[in-house]
Parts: C-alpha cells; sequence; structure tokens
C-alpha cells in the first residue's frame, strides 16, 4: 500500500511540472523563443538565450514581431533585401522606404535594374527599357538624331573635343560645356579629358566629337 502511495505521488508530481512548462507558452515544457533585436542589415534572428543558426528554421512564428523570411525575422519596411515581401531586393541606387524601393537620387526612376535619369539615359530614354540606337541621343527624354560637328568654341581656352585643362561654363555659345559639366563637374574643376570629349555627344545635340 506504502509502494502505491509513493509511486502515485511521483507521477503526480511529474505531471504538475509538464503542466507547468505548458504555462510558460512552450508545448514541450521549454522556454519560448525570443526576438533578439535588430541587425545592421534590418533583419533579427530569433533567440532562446543564443543566436540561433540562419539555416535553422523558425517553428513557432508568433515569436517574431515582423515577418518570417526562411530563418530570418525581418522588418521588410526598411530591409534592402527584403523590401515590402521576402527576397525583394533593391536594385542598385536605391533603398527600401517605408516597404518600396526608392531612388537615392529624386532625379532618378526606378527601373528594373537601377536608377536612371530617363531625361538623358540613352539606355532608358523617356521610360524604363526605351534605347536609343548608336545615332541618336537622349535629350530631354526623347531620342534624338545627333548630326556631327564640334561645338563653336567661343571664349573656351581650347576646343571641346581636345584632352586638355578644365573649361568654365558659359565660355562657349552653344552652352555645352555648362550642360556636360552639370552633369560631370569633373570637367570643369579638374580636368577635361576623353569622357568629357564623349559627354558632348551625350549632353549636346546635335553637336558630338569626331
Amino acid at each position: 500500500m506504502l509502494q502505491r502511495f509513493l509511486g502515485f505521488a511521483v507521477i503526480s508530481s511529474v505531471l504538475v511540472a509538464c503542466a507547468n512548462g505548458i504555462l510558460a507558452g512552450d508545448p514541450e515544457g521549454g522556454t519560448t523563443q525570443k526576438d533578439s533585436g535588430k541587425g545592421h542589415d534590418g533583419s533579427t534572428t530569433l533567440d532562446s538565450g543564443t543566436v540561433k543558426d540562419s539555416s535553422t528554421t523558425i517553428q513557432d512564428g508568433t515569436t517574431c514581431n515582423f515577418t518570417v523570411c526562411g530563418s530570418l525575422c525581418v522588418d521588410t519596411t526598411q530591409d534592402d533585401l527584403n523590401c515590402g515581401q521576402c527576397n525583394n531586393a533593391c536594385a542598385t541606387g536605391s533603398s527600401c522606404t517605408n516597404s518600396k524601393c526608392v531612388c537615392s537620387n529624386s532625379s532618378e526612376t526606378l527601373c528594373t535594374n537601377g536608377c536612371y535619369d530617363l531625361m538623358t539615359d540613352s539606355n532608358n530614354c523617356g521610360k524604363c527599357g526605351t534605347m536609343c540606337t548608336t545615332t541618336q541621343t537622349c535629350m530631354n527624354g526623347a531620342c534624338q538624331a545627333q548630326a556631327s560637328g564640334v561645338p563653336p568654341q567661343g571664349t573656351c581656352s581650347h576646343s571641346l573635343c581636345d584632352d586638355s585643362s578644365a573649361l568654365s561654363p558659359g565660355c562657349d555659345p552653344s552652352g555645352c560645356v555648362s550642360a556636360v559639366c552639370t552633369q560631370d563637374s569633373y570637367c570643369c574643376t579638374d580636368f577635361w579629358d576623353s569622357i568629357c570629349d564623349g559627354e558632348v555627344a551625350d549632353y549636346c545635340s546635335p553637336y558630338m566629337c569626331p
């Protein structure tokens, strides 16, 4: 009779311990995982005292206060790799703001593979994906034919198609130097190099260097 009583007491103690574990929030009698805090990339890992390996699948999504992306708890309102939803990475030149990828430069437009100025970009002229031909340049959002011809030199110290010292904005009557330097200040502050020569066709249609 005494042995039966002792056995019943042991079983009762085990049942009480299990019940206390379940009431604490873990159906298996353990401790509930906690959010370990947001990382540098806007994501967090779920933790029960130590950081979980990123390859570990999160079993209990209710412990994440944001969005569960694989094994990570991510704030998709500001994460550049998971913007608005998991695995939606923002293109080069943009960042995640309020769940949307936004270009860092306000004058640019977000296209599939990056941010571009649709007024001047020959590969995205007027709208994303519209490409100008090799005989055209993008001016004010439209592909325009360019005619061969060096811009007038005016009071500039050298031709706009010569690699030489920096030029002063406004030195030529066509305003090409100002147009180039607005897009590439190096040409007016450091040196008018071969890149500046090439930009004559980009920003000074119908002029272009031979």
